[in-house]
């Protein structure tokens, strides 16, 4: 059974009635959704950080108001956090 990035096959004693759930990797999340954060207005950049616990993140950098474009974004893609940080504007050097 896969739904939304998760595999589910019977294993031992994980999940409901034996199933193993398995989410894909987060930077295989990422990858998948990279394009369309980026064609968000506001957002600068996407990878992958930590939040305050140490535990991997999808970190969406953006040049305004953090908190504006977190309201429009999932709080997770495919059972990985989303953490929206204001990053500011981003140059080539």
């Amino acid at each position: 059974m896969t739904r939304a990035g998760i595999l589910a096959f019977p294993g031992p004693g994980f999940g409901s009635a034996g199933w193993e759930i398995v989410t894909a990797s987060i930077a295989d999340v990422k990858a998948r959704h990279e394009k369309r954060l980026m064609a968000e207005s506001g957002v600068v950049s996407v990878g992958i950080g930590q939040d305050a616990e140490g535990r991997p993140v999808i970190v969406v950098g953006v040049e305004g108001e953090a908190e504006a474009v977190a309201r429009r974004l999932p709080s997770e893609l495919d059972g990985h956090p989303l953490c929206v940080r204001s990053v500011g504007q981003i140059r080539a050097r």
